[in-house]
């Protein structure tokens, strides 16, 4: 899975879809991992007690995210054994 900053000069993630798996966790995003405001890490929590398939990704997806979303979701991802790769060095 890549993780990405989303910039303005990106396709828009709804074009990018066409191309390959796209899951959108900025804030405001109607993805269900997506960031709604409060703490990252506590609502990625309660989605996975919710519906833990929710986090099955296919290998080669696209994450789209901002600097208070993809360090936790890469963090998560890693303690749930994914390889995840966060091209923009975000640890």
């Amino acid at each position: 899975m890549q993780l990405r900053y989303h910039t303005p000069r990106m396709w828009p993630p709804e074009m990018l879809a066409l191309l390959m798996p796209v899951a959108d966790v900025r804030k405001g995003s109607r993805h269900p991992l997506a960031w709604q405001g409060g703490d990252y890490l506590t609502e990625l929590r309660a989605t996975w007690r919710a519906d833990p398939r929710r986090f099955d990704l296919l290998s080669d997806t696209l994450v789209l995210g901002c600097p208070e979303t993809l360090p936790t979701f890469a963090a998560v991802f890693r303690a749930l054994g994914r390889e995840v790769d966060d091209g923009d060095g975000l640890g």
